[in-house]
């Protein structure tokens, strides 16, 4: 009976927005949820908000798509809905919808900030992810809507939008897909060779931080608690290399990469020592990469003794006690 109910106010809320009485249509869609709510019918509520909410969206109504896909997520919280694949693919399913409408739509005029589309599903995803993050065993599906979200702000703003897409690629379950953006990225931006080397240093810096292990499960295992971010950054170049079907480029950020993941892997001081004396006058032209690299740093390598100053690789020695 309430499969009934939802697919007759689905049906008005379509007809509704292809009138062009949009906010008419959302106003009698919310009055079913909240009557499904009432009546404890939460399967129907879901499916309400979902199917609602991409409609609006398949349309262009944003704000009332919206609207109704963050019902559905307060709904999960209020509910204590696990984090399993069918409710995030209610989530992923809206996302999608607006996607397929911004692929519809010519390119903004100004890529370099965030859209009114991505804009709003940026807020559907951080209220999405914190649901499946606040659930038993929810890790995986936030994951899920992190890549999701990546792959919509990429699909809107192409490389003009790369550092908010990576803020989610760097979290999420493809990493494949993050390479790939990667490689375009490069690509259309015709990088030379040391620009690509940049790009992909901060890359794995990145992910190394969304990975970073807690400060407590470092020190009873350091081993254990840094090889999350170790596998998911030597991954990503794993897969870039695949993507490209090139070997890496030999040159100092890549090397330098790879001897970070020697010094957390081995909390190697003498390591540590070389990497001071060979690139700190390099990294220090890069203020964005300084933090980044001393935010790895601090998250990565047991400290023997507090610090504050001496140059960046001067911290990570002393973060290793000095060898």
């Amino acid at each position: 009976m309430s499969e009934a109910v939802v697919a007759k106010a689905v049906r008005r809320l379509q007809e509704a927005v292809e009138r062009g009485s949009a906010y008419e249509g959302l106003q009698s869609a919310k009055s079913v949820y909240h009557r499904c709510r009432s009546r404890r019918q939460y399967e129907a509520s879901y499916n309400l908000a979902q199917q609602g909410a991409q409609v609006l969206l398949t349309h262009g109504d944003i704000t009332a798509g919206v609207e109704l896909a963050k019902m559905l997520t307060e709904a999960y919280v209020s509910d204590n809905v696990p984090a399993g694949s069918e409710a995030t693919q209610r989530l992923l399913s809206i996302l999608d919808a607006a996607q397929r409408f911004a692929s519809s739509q010519p390119p903004a005029a100004d890529l370099s900030q965030p859209g009114p589309i991505d804009a709003a599903c940026q807020q559907l995803a951080v209220a999405g992810i914190k649901w499946a993050r606040g659930q038993e065993g929810g890790s995986q599906e936030a994951q899920r809507l992190h890549t999701r979200m990546g792959e919509l702000i990429w699909s809107c703003r192409g490389w003009h939008g790369l550092a908010a897409a990576a803020e989610h690629y760097t979290r999420g379950a493809d990493l494949t897909a993050y390479a790939a953006v990667l490689a375009a990225c490069i690509q259309e931006s015709g990088a030379q060779t040391e620009e690509e080397s940049w790009f992909l240093l901060r890359a794995v810096l990145y992910i190394l931080l969304a990975s970073k292990p807690n400060a407590r499960a470092l020190k009873a295992n350091a081993a254990a608690a840094t090889d999350v971010g170790l596998s998911r950054a030597a991954s990503l170049l794993k897969a870039y290399r695949e993507m490209t079907g090139q070997e890496l480029p030999s040159s100092p950020p890549i090397h330098l990469c790879l001897l970070l993941f020697e010094v957390i892997q081995h909390q190697d001081g003498k390591l540590a020592e070389y990497i001071c004396t060979t690139y700190e006058a390099w990294l220090s032209s890069d203020m964005e990469l300084q933090q980044a690299f001393s935010a790895v740093a601090a998250s990565y390598l047991l400290s023997r003794q507090a610090t504050s100053g001496g140059g960046l690789l001067g911290d990570l020695m002393q973060m290793l006690g000095n060898g």
